[in-house]
């Protein structure tokens, strides 16, 4: 089955916390087969960290012919997971997902993704099915539509996604 919308999968693997920190077990092809992704083969593996609560990252994606589906597999901490449709990024078309350390979302390949973190130490793994192409990585700016999430504490996001285009307005 090839998935065309975003779908949330809560509780996927099991993650084993102690005082000396975390183990996450993630049978992959279990993974492929639950979730239905059997035509979704990984090319890539990105791990992503964020020290502190508040820290968006995105909203990123690739244009064709580099276009890329995502599956975000949160491994600690808390987010909220951020997408929308690329080509037509409008504030009522994003949609958002509230992710704990074992949850993993799909993400197809014709949405732009960011996500926000709502605790400090997140780790987040992504499989992605196309390879990285840096004239067709794009992003959309974020800034204004995200702060809304965190009220009158400090946004950390980058630089580089604070230049990209909003059109989220």
């Amino acid at each position: 089955m090839k998935l065309e919308k975003p779908k949330l999968y809560k509780s996927v693997f099991n993650h084993f916390k102690d005082e000396r920190g975390f183990l996450n077990h993630l049978d992959i092809n279990k993974l492929i087969k639950q979730i239905d992704l059997e035509t979704f083969v990984p090319k890539l593996q990105l791990m992503s960290f964020s020290q502190s609560h508040n820290t968006f990252r995105g909203f990123h994606f690739q244009t064709e012919p580099y276009l890329q589906s995502k599956l975000v597999i949160l491994h600690s901490g808390k987010i909220i997971d951020f997408i929308v449709p690329f080509k037509k990024p409008l504030v009522n078309s994003v949609k958002k997902f509230e992710m704990v350390a074992g949850d993993i979302l799909f993400i197809p390949n014709t949405y732009a993704h960011g996500f926000l973190t709502k605790s400090p130490d997140v780790n987040i793994q992504y499989l992605i099915d196309n390879d990285f192409n840096l004239d067709c990585y794009k992003g959309i700016n974020g800034f204004k539509f995200i702060k809304k999430f965190v009220g009158k504490s400090k946004l950390f996001i980058s630089e580089k996604d604070q230049k990209f285009k909003n059109y989220l307005d």
